[in-house]
């Protein structure tokens, strides 16, 4: 029979509980002065503003490479039509027009494109930041108020 949970700890894996057991060994330590039971506390907050963090950074990651699989769908779509077009022009000079301006428009959309993925990566590096410094300031609040009380 297949069980999921860590021995002794009732949480499963991945689930932000005491996977490895060490409330039940800090709680059997006793030092003057300390609360193992609060730093655990504090640390297991900081490992899963870690995970939220990896987790905003995966999404983040996510979006560029979906926006930019789609730039690339829609370059090729219209260099595929740019070229069908250019081989009906009656004329050189009017093909050489037809093929600066649109060199010029997709030079003016892979600038966009590169503004608009770059504002996603923007995005995500603010999430990601935000995160792990609202933790760290909770740590230090944390930490500071367990060395009052002792």
């Amino acid at each position: 029979m297949a069980d999921h949970d860590t021995p002794g700890t009732g949480a499963t894996p991945g689930s932000g509980g005491d996977q490895f057991g060490l409330g039940k060994i800090l709680s059997d330590i006793k030092i003057p002065g300390v609360d193992l039971q609060a730093i655990l506390a504090s640390q297991q907050k900081n490992l899963n503003a870690l995970a939220e963090a990896n987790r905003a950074a995966l999404a983040g990651a996510q979006a560029i490479a979906q926006k930019q699989a789609e730039h690339i769908r829609q370059a090729v779509t219209e260099a595929a039509e740019a070229a069908k077009a250019a081989t009906t022009s009656p004329a050189a000079k009017e093909f050489a027009t037809h093929q600066v301006e649109l060199t010029k428009q997709a030079l003016d959309k892979a600038v966009s494109h590169l503004q608009e993925v770059a504002d996603i990566a923007a995005k995500a590096h603010a999430q990601v930041t935000e995160t792990v410094n609202k933790r760290v300031a909770e740590g230090l609040e944390e930490l500071r108020a367990l060395l009052k009380s002792k």
